[in-house]
């Protein structure tokens, strides 16, 4: 109910303004970025050093605090899905990060599309299961997003989805845009895939031939000497970018080149621009939450939005330009701070899927029971031996319910059966 109130909000002011009158009050340009794992009390814990586009959104735009997450699992993909199409996972179909997809018979990612090809960098090929290096492009997002629904009515407006991750470059651009693009950590380049192109634009080849990740890979993060990016035995040598400042900055930049060569808001139509800063991510979940380099990116972001505020201000306006800030999810502290300042918490040092396994083991006979998925996120019952066996789903979930709380390590379960009667009207079975 909460994020349907924040979605509403959303969607009314965007609507109201790429609906106003005839009078030339339209925006140029929308653009809609996410702070990946940006918790909101990182906003008024760091709020005496803010000082560039934080501090502009906070004290010349509207906070919307009454916003929270209605799904589970509050992860990339899913909140990437969510910020411009304001469905949630049982109707947009993007049910997590990765899942195992009972059509296909594999574990899968949210973006994971072997009908296209990588643009501009390198092709992992076709493997046996997806990666965050597969080629990518939205159809498994079964639902149209504020940029699908803009370019339905205005063929001329261009959407443009720029991140590190892919799903979070594609996702909240939707179906129609002109372009997503992501980085790849063999080549150091952004790219894209042929969902979209067949070829990267001048604009986007240019960046890449400045080969910035490699002078990123020796640069050293001040104040905090440990941190190295180089991974000189890598297949991937510029994997460590992206648990670095320096992700952040490549974003950043690749978006000032992407406004220039696609002339966002300088055209005469509305433009949509979705930006995903990734950087931030990596490093909380390396430090947790409560870390100084958290407090250091955030500060970082603050100055790099910053930058690019000005830039839009120089070459289409602020005064033309509509800007959503969100964030995909938040971040709960580590369990070795929670040891350390006394809180309970801990560690789950078993293996779920084995436990789950083994209970359906004793009951029903040996039997690959567990599917590949994400675990322990997920795990998934092979459907085929769910149909063969004389088996009732209830009672298989409330014998796992019963064996996980015997291991003291799940406080709450449900069935299929009491998922139908108390979620949404409208579930999609890959969620179940």
């Amino acid at each position: 109910m909460y994020l349907r109130r924040l979605t509403t909000f959303l969607f009314a002011l965007l609507f109201a303004a790429l609906c106003s009158g005839a009078n030339g009050s339209k925006p140029k340009l929308v653009v809609g970025i996410i702070i990946d794992q940006f918790r909101y009390d990182y906003l008024t814990r760091f709020r005496n050093d803010y000082h560039g586009g934080l501090d502009q959104l906070l004290t010349q735009g509207a906070d919307f605090t009454n916003a929270f997450y209605a799904q589970v699992p509050t992860v990339t993909a899913v909140g990437h899905s969510i910020f411009l199409s304001g469905a949630m996972p049982s109707v947009s179909g993007i049910v997590g990060n990765a899942w195992y997809d009972r059509e296909e018979g594999n574990l899968v990612t949210s973006v994971c599309d072997w009908n296209v090809k990588t643009v501009g960098g390198h092709d992992a090929g076709e493997t046996t299961k997806c990666t965050d290096a597969s080629p990518a492009s939205p159809k498994r997002m079964l639902v149209s997003t504020i940029g699908d629904e803009l370019r339905n009515a205005h063929e001329e407006s261009k959407v443009i989805g720029i991140s590190l991750k892919a799903r979070a470059a594609v996702l909240p651009s939707g179906h129609r845009a002109a372009g997503a693009y992501w980085f790849d950590d063999v080549t150091g380049s952004f790219v894209s895939s042929t969902f979209y192109m067949d070829q990267l634009p001048g604009w986007a080849k240019s960046f890449n031939e400045r080969e910035l990740p490699a002078k990123y890979v020796e640069q050293k993060w001040e104040g905090f000497p440990n941190w190295s990016f180089a991974a000189p035995e890598s297949k991937a040598p510029y994997s460590k970018i992206p648990a670095s400042p320096w992700g952040n900055e490549l974003v950043e930049q690749f978006t000032e080149e992407a406004v220039n060569g696609e002339r966002l808001g300088q055209r005469g139509a509305t433009d949509l621009l979705t930006v995903s800063f990734s950087s931030n991510d990596y490093v909380g979940h390396a430090v947790g939450p409560d870390a100084p380099e958290v407090r250091d990116m955030s500060i970082r972001t603050d100055q790099l939005l910053g930058k690019l505020f000005r830039l839009l201000d120089q070459k289409v306006g602020l005064k033309n330009v509509i800007i959503v800030l969100s964030a995909d999810h938040g971040v709960t502290s580590t369990p070795a701070r929670d040891k350390e300042t006394k809180m309970p918490g801990g560690y789950v040092s078993v293996d779920a899927a084995k436990i789950v396994n083994d209970a359906l083991t004793s009951r029903f006979g040996s039997a690959d029971w567990i599917v590949p998925g994400v675990k322990p996120v997920f795990i998934s019952i092979a459907p085929r031996l769910a149909m063969l066996r004389p088996l009732n789903t209830t009672f298989i979930a409330l014998r796992r319910t019963r064996y996980w709380r015997i291991n003291g390590f799940t406080s709450r379960a449900s069935t299929r059966e009491s998922s139908w009667r108390t979620a949404s009207p409208v579930i999609s079975s890959r969620s179940l």
